[in-house]
């Protein structure tokens, strides 16, 4: 219907001090390189706590704004992501958490895939995969 909204859950990120990263390992060090041993993916506008060793210097140089180099991560199995990967009482904080997770997942380039009682999404990536998986969520259950 024209006039409609569609509202996101609002995102809920892990704490980068004590969880794990979407793919399961424990944030810390080796995290902060994830993806910069693979092929170049792209850019995306950095945000607060991004490493600044993937800052785009001529981008900033040319255009004044900061942007950051994304890497495909060399072999790394897709992240799979369902209401029973994520811990929480409520329906809403388990798909808060799912948002924020698929967020971070496309802004590392990481291919995820997202499967609910209602539809499954295979793993992908870019801009309109991840706009099909936050409508999933926003429209859960519907």
């Amino acid at each position: 219907m024209e006039g409609d909204v569609l509202v996101y859950p609002a995102p809920e990120f892990p704490r980068q001090n004590d969880q794990a990263t979407p793919d399961g390992r424990e944030s810390g060090a080796d995290s902060q390189h994830k993806g910069v041993g693979g092929d170049f993916w792209g850019m995306r506008a950095y945000a607060p706590g991004d490493p600044l060793t993937r800052l785009n210097w001529k981008a900033w140089a040319r255009h004044g704004s900061m942007m950051l180099n994304e890497f495909h991560e060399d072999g790394a199995p897709p992240l799979i992501l369902s209401l029973e990967s994520v811990p929480g009482p409520t329906l809403e904080e388990r798909l808060s958490q799912l948002t924020g997770l698929i967020l971070q997942a496309h802004g590392s380039g990481k291919q995820v895939g997202l499967r609910l009682p209602s539809v499954t999404i295979e793993p992908g990536s870019g801009p309109s995969h991840r706009e099909r998986q936050l409508r999933a969520l926003a429209l859960f259950p519907g």
